[in-house]
């Protein structure tokens, strides 16, 4: 059964309706696979309210559905889906499974609990893999439960199990090999480069997801330089057999949490001139995530990298107000003398600064916010062990804030220009 259409009319449902509505498809998947033992229900004191109960490997697990906005989806429910689980015999567990993603704190605190008894699905993507059926349901929750056992992980993407091979996965459940089996197997074991080439050309099949396996294999790529060598076969086939397909799993792998790193591998830049026209609301999405990074960035050059090969990737499609967004992010790299010219980061920073948009555009303006924000470090620093009740104290604290801030942005500021800009800014803080 396609699951698919039914799951895009549920999106455009009310929530409170939306919320049944994914509930009901849970349970039709659960049932489709064999393992649904009740749909919704009351308990038997009528107090308790289940979303549904499945049999998984003679394991009963309770299921709770949520599809809420990420601020109601406070710990209090699943504390309350707990409470529930563990009120019932000893042996019970559950599985909570919300279309949205929790906060870290809310999954740390579950599985800081006293006892561990449920595992934890949620996210867009892992509930798309399920509904698209990339992923069986059946075979995903004892992986699942499988992890939580053996290394207190009961949450886990459902990327990170697709890629595992057949003998990795629950063995309850037929299917057919496409292939992905032999391929993954032997990149994940010490099998020789020239006999990894083989065996992709042997087993690698056009039109089976080959192309997203493929991209959702990275977390196990670094270890090793034979497995990197691997990579790199896997990767041109895929670029040989399916140049299109594979472009647009790039693009969604892009929008995805694990965007960064993608940026590791030499492909990326080899076919930036092969995207035209993305779309606004993509670039708007692989944008927020560069600037998220470079923002909350504590240091880490290898970030910083992977952010500058993706703006490298997209540049030649940023508009005058996306490369004004850029610019701000970059101002810190771009002004700081102390880093090598060589470096990418420095590159696409000075690459930026240097395009007629931003270099004819009065800085001051556009990059406001993040200059002021300078500004207050410093009148805070100036202040902070100084009696600046004196008038003439105060003026000389004032014009030495300005003047670092003006020595630091040097690039772009001058005290000509500039000066009197500053100081009405300081006299608002």
């Amino acid at each position: 059964m396609d699951y698919l259409p039914i799951f895009n009319q549920i999106k455009e449902l009310k929530p409170r309706v939306r919320g049944l509505q994914f509930e009901k498809l849970l349970n039709k998947i659960c049932e489709d696979q064999g393992i649904l033992i009740s749909d919704s229900y009351k308990t038997a004191d009528n107090e308790q309210q289940i979303d549904g109960a499945i049999e998984v490997n003679s394991r009963i697990f309770l299921i709770e559905a949520k599809w809420e906005k990420k601020e109601t989806l406070a710990a209090s429910k699943l504390f309350s889906f707990l409470g529930k689980i563990n009120s019932k015999i000893e042996g019970t567990l559950g599985v909570f499974i919300s279309y949205n993603t929790l906060s870290d704190n809310v999954i740390s605190a579950a599985r800081n609990g006293l006892r561990q008894s449920c595992i934890i699905i949620h996210g867009k993507e892992n509930i798309m893999d399920i509904v698209s059926q990339k992923v069986r349901l059946d075979e995903f929750i004892w992986f699942v439960f499988q992890q939580a056992s053996l290394k207190n992980e009961s949450s886990i993407d459902t990327k990170e199990f697709q890629v595992l091979p057949s003998s990795r996965k629950s063995k309850n459940v037929s299917r057919v090999n496409d292939g992905w089996d032999e391929i993954s197997t032997h990149f994940l074991d010490k099998t020789s480069e020239e006999n990894f080439h083989s065996v992709v050309e042997k087993f690698y099949s056009i039109n089976q997801n080959y192309c997203e396996k493929t991209l959702n294999l990275f977390p196990f790529v670094h270890v090793g330089s034979l497995r990197i060598k691997k990579y790199d076969i896997l990767v041109k086939k895929c670029l040989k057999s399916e140049r299109e397909n594979f472009k647009l799993e790039v693009l969604k792998f892009l929008k995805s949490k694990n965007w960064d790193e993608i940026a590791r591998f030499s492909f990326l830049d080899s076919l930036k001139d092969e995207f035209e026209k993305i779309s606004e609301e993509d670039k708007d999405v692989i944008i927020s995530n560069i600037i998220a990074t470079l923002e909350k960035n504590d240091g880490d050059y290898n970030k910083e990298n992977y952010a500058s090969e993706v703006v490298n990737f997209i540049y030649k499609e940023l508009n005058q107000d996306e490369l004004i967004k850029l610019a701000n992010a970059y101002l810190m790299i771009y002004v700081d003398f102390h880093r090598k010219e060589k470096f990418l980061q420095k590159i696409i920073a000075n690459k930026i600064f240097n395009e007629s948009s931003i270099k004819n555009s009065d800085p001051f303006s556009i990059l406001k916010d993040k200059i002021v924000e300078r500004l207050r470090v410093e009148k805070n620093d100036e202040y902070l062990f100084e009696n600046v009740s004196d008038e003439e104290n105060s003026q000389t604290y004032k014009d030495n804030s300005i003047k670092r801030v003006l020595r630091k942005f040097s690039k772009i500021l001058s005290s000509t220009d500039h000066y009197d800009d500053l100081a009405k800014e300081y006299d608002k803080l």
